[in-house]
C-alpha cells in the first residue's frame, strides 16, 4: 500500500477515535466547561454574590488579629480552634479564620478586623461551592469524579487528534484553516466554528486540561503521593526552626506572626498556621492574586516576630513550585484579568466544541444509521502506537479507556461504520 493510502487510513482512523470521544463525552465536556467558565471569575462574583460576608464595611485602623481569632472561636462555640487565619491584598476584604471543631468538623468564618464583629460564613450550598461540586463530581460522589478525571484525559487526546485532523497539509493550506469564513451551506460553517475554533484554543486548552489533573480522583491522588515521598513541600525543616524558637509564653501570636509577614513580605496575601503554636512557631505562607499562588513560606517566633525560616519561591523544589503555578493557570488568574478573559474564552470555545461537533453529526448522519466514520485499512503506524502507549501510561484512565474502546472497535465497530 502506498504511503498516501497509508496517511489516508490513519487520518480514517484518528478521526473515528475523535468521533467516539467527542459523541461519547459531549454531556460531560458541556457542564465541566460551563463550570469552568463560572470558577475563572470566582473572586468577583463571590465578592458581588457575599458582599455583606466578604467585604468590611469601613476601612480603617486594625483589630489585634489575637482578639479577632477568639472572637471567631467564642462565635463558633465550644470546643471550636482556630487553625488558620487568611489576610487578603484587598484591605476591603474580611479577614477569614478557619476553625476546627469537638467531632471533626470544620468552618470558615470571615471578620470583620475594623470593628472586630464576625460578619458570617459561606455556606456549603451556596452557588461556588455547587459549582465546584458539579465541576469535579457531578454531584455523583467517587463514580463522578472518575468520569470527570476521565473527560479532563480525553480533552487531552481530543485536542491533539483534531489538532492532527485539522492541520493545513496539501490543498488545505488556505484561509479557511485559520479562520472562520461566510460559507454558503451551514455544515461547512459548523465545521469552521468546531476546526478553527479547536485549532486556536489548543495551547489554553491543553493547559486547562493537565492543570485539572491534579484535582482528579486518581490522576491528583497520584501526584500527591509523589509530593510527599519526595518530600516537596517541606521547604521550612522544623529540625532546623526549633533550635531558634522562644521558651516564653507568647502574649499576641497571631498578631506578632501577621506583623513580621509584612515587614519581611510586604503587599501579599497571607496563610497564618497556628498548628505548630505549642512548639513555639507559627508558619506563613505567602503568595500574590497573580503569578505563582505561593512565592514565600515563613517560620516566625510568636513571641519575638523573630524570623526563623524564610524560604522564597526559588528554593522551593520543582514540584513545589509547579504545585504553587497549577491553580493560577487552571483558572486563569496568572496574569489578572487579561488571561482571565483568554481562559473564559477558552471555557465558551469548549463549550461550542461538543455543540458544533454533534451538531454535524446529526446533519450528515445517513438515515437510519450512526454515521460512525470508517475504519482504517492498514494497521497504525509503530510511532502512533508507541504515542498511545505512552499517553496511556501518563494518564492511567484513559488508557485503559483507549483498552476498552479498541476492544469495543474490534468486536462491534464493524457494525456501527456508515457506508
Amino acid at each position: 500500500m502506498s504511503d498516501q493510502a497509508t496517511r489516508d487510513s490513519l487520518y480514517r482512523t484518528i478521526w473515528r477515535w475523535h468521533f467516539y470521544a467527542g459523541v461519547l463525552l459531549a454531556p460531560v465536556i458541556l457542564i465541566v466547561s460551563l463550570t469552568g467558565f463560572a470558577y475563572v471569575f470566582k473572586r468577583e462574583l463571590e465578592t458581588l454574590i457575599h458582599r455583606d460576608v466578604l467585604l468590611v464595611a469601613d476601612s480603617g485602623e486594625e483589630v489585634s488579629l489575637d482578639r479577632l481569632v477568639e472572637t471567631a472561636e467564642s462565635f463558633a462555640g465550644e470546643g471550636w480552634s482556630a487553625r488558620l487565619a487568611e489576610i487578603d491584598v484587598d484591605p476591603r476584604r474580611a479577614f477569614g479564620v478557619f476553625l476546627n471543631g469537638p467531632n471533626g468538623d470544620h468552618q470558615r468564618l470571615y471578620v470583620d478586623q475594623c470593628s472586630g464583629e464576625v460578619l458570617g460564613a459561606i455556606s456549603d450550598n451556596s452557588f461556588f461551592p455547587i459549582v465546584l461540586r458539579l465541576h469535579r463530581s457531578l454531584f455523583a460522589g467517587s463514580a463522578g469524579r472518575i468520569v470527570t478525571e476521565l473527560t479532563a484525559s480525553w480533552t487531552i487526546v481530543l485536542t491533539l487528534t483534531g489538532l492532527f485532523l485539522w492541520w493545513p497539509r496539501g490543498a488545505k493550506r488556505n484561509r479557511a484553516t485559520w479562520f472562520v469564513l461566510p460559507r454558503k451551506y451551514n455544515y461547512r460553517t459548523l465545521r469552521d466554528l468546531h476546526a478553527v475554533g479547536g485549532l486556536w484554543l489548543t495551547p489554553v486548552l491543553l493547559v486547562m486540561a493537565t492543570t485539572g489533573l491534579l484535582y482528579t480522583q486518581y490522576w491528583g491522588a497520584g501526584y500527591g503521593v509523589i509530593v510527599q515521598a519526595t518530600g516537596a513541600n517541606e521547604f521550612l525543616p522544623e529540625s532546623r526552626s526549633r533550635a531558634y524558637v522562644s521558651t516564653q509564653t507568647p502574649a499576641s501570636p497571631w498578631a506578632s506572626t501577621l506583623a513580621s509577614a509584612r515587614r519581611v513580605a510586604p503587599g501579599l496575601m497571607y496563610s497564618i498556621e497556628g498548628r505548630d503554636l505549642d512548639e513555639g512557631r507559627m508558619t506563613v505562607y505567602a503568595g500574590g492574586l497573580t503569578g505563582p499562588s505561593l512565592t514565600r513560606g515563613l517560620a516566625i517566633d510568636p513571641v519575638t516576630g523573630a524570623i526563623i525560616e524564610h524560604a522564597g519561591f526559588g528554593d522551593f523544589k520543582p514540584l513545589a513550585q509547579w504545585s504553587s503555578w497549577n491553580y493560577p493557570l487552571h483558572v486563569g488568574s496568572v496574569l489578572g484579568l487579561p488571561s482571565k478573559l483568554v481562559w473564559a474564552a477558552a471555557s465558551i470555545g469548549l463549550t461550542l466544541m461538543p455543540v458544533t461537533g454533534v451538531w454535524m453529526w446529526l446533519k450528515r448522519r445517513p438515515r437510519g444509521r450512526l454515521g460512525v466514520p470508517t475504519r482504517g485499512e492498514t494497521s497504525m503506524p509503530w510511532g502512533v502506537v508507541i504515542l498511545a502507549i505512552s499517553l496511556g501510561c501518563l494518564l492511567p484512565l484513559a488508557g485503559v479507556s483507549f483498552l476498552v474502546a479498541w476492544l469495543f472497535d474490534r468486536l462491534l465497530g464493524s457494525r456501527l461504520t456508515a457506508r
